[in-house]
């Protein structure tokens, strides 16, 4: 199994000079990845309306087509302005400002290829104008005509609703070591 420090995560953490860095006024939510279903439990309620829940269903599938074609605008777009992209590999990128300077380096990072996200078992709970959500990440990198898987992980995350449109406010990346 490849380390992700040994690819395309470490690259990108260096090209961006964010190793080790910490923004220190981003909060630090105590986000902790799902746990799996226990025998006897049951499904948890489903929460907000159908059009909430398909809005942010398309949040979600948005968020990894606008990065993997490269339409960084419209990545940064997922998030509120005051959204924060937070990575213990790439750090934390608070607001549109920085989230546009990580897809700069993030791209460099390619070296030439493409990348692809894999977001599944996506689940959340919506509370007014407000949601918490998680789904798992499968990351694979694409280049000289070889795909090799990259990452496995998750994402916990929190969204609300302005103006009608749902997008991330704090969006956590965890990979599975």
């Amino acid at each position: 199994r490849s380390s992700v420090r040994d690819g395309a995560f470490t690259r990108t953490a260096r090209a961006l000079g964010n190793a080790g860095y910490a923004c220190q006024d981003c909060p630090s939510p105590a986000f902790e990845p799902a746990s799996p279903m226990l025998e006897g439990e049951t499904m948890p309620k489903i929460t907000g309306t159908p059009e909430d829940r398909e809005q942010i269903r398309e949040l979600y599938a948005r968020y990894a087509i606008t990065i993997d074609n490269e339409r960084f605008e419209d990545w940064v777009q997922c998030f509120t302005p005051d959204g924060i992209f937070d990575s213990p590999v790439y750090g934390q990128f608070p607001g549109h400002a920085k989230l546009r300077e990580f897809t700069q380096g993030y791209q460099r990072s390619w070296e030439g290829g493409k990348v692809r996200h894999m977001m599944v078992n996506v689940s959340f709970d919506i509370d007014g104008d407000t949601a918490t959500g998680f789904c798992n990440l499968i990351y694979f990198s694409l280049k000289g005509g070889k795909t090799e898987l990259t990452a496995v992980g998750g994402y916990n995350d929190k969204l609300r609703k302005e103006n009608g449109e749902w997008r991330f406010t704090y969006r956590r990346v965890h990979i599975d070591q």
